[in-house]
């Protein structure tokens, strides 16, 4: 089976994921090459009925809605299965968190581990709708991949400066 792009099969990727409180919202870049996403896409209305949306170049697929779940880490899992059985198994190396806020913290994007883990998550009560959502994401993949390089990226950054 051939990568999104028609590369082959070992193109590594990294995936930017963005859960908030209604969607979950993604993009997979090819590693270390300056090109756009080979693919994006969305779970939306994620608490009533879901829709997975994937764009692929410039072609939208929609697939059948999801099972409704209070619990993103199962739609995420079901997200990475999909990836997996798209681009094939260990061809996805990295995650990219976008999270709200770093607070004092942290002026730049960091690797995630548990100490960081800790201090994001105290940092909840600055934004109590966003913060914990985005955090789903890095914990969903803790859970299922322990020892994946994940990183995080905050719009706080861009505010601070």
């Amino acid at each position: 089976r051939a990568s999104p792009t028609g590369a082959s099969k070992m193109t590594e990727y990294i995936l930017i994921l963005n859960v908030g409180s209604s969607s979950i919202k993604f993009a997979l870049y090819p590693k270390l090459e300056d090109k756009a996403a080979v693919l994006s896409g969305s779970i939306r209305d994620i608490a009533r009925l879901p829709v997975f949306r994937v764009k692929e170049a410039r072609t939208i697929k929609i697939f059948d809605t999801i099972t409704p779940t209070d619990d993103e880490s199962i739609l995420i899992g079901r997200l990475l299965g999909w990836i997996n059985n798209t681009i094939g198994a260990d061809q996805l190396i990295a995650v990219d968190h976008r999270l709200v806020h770093g607070g004092s913290h942290y002026g730049s994007p960091i690797l995630i581990d548990q100490e960081g883990m800790r201090n994001l998550e105290a940092l909840t009560l600055l934004a109590p709708h966003h913060q914990s959502g985005n955090l789903t994401g890095a914990n969903a993949i803790t859970a299922s991949h322990p020892n994946f390089p994940q990183v995080t990226c905050f719009d706080s950054l861009s505010t601070d400066q």
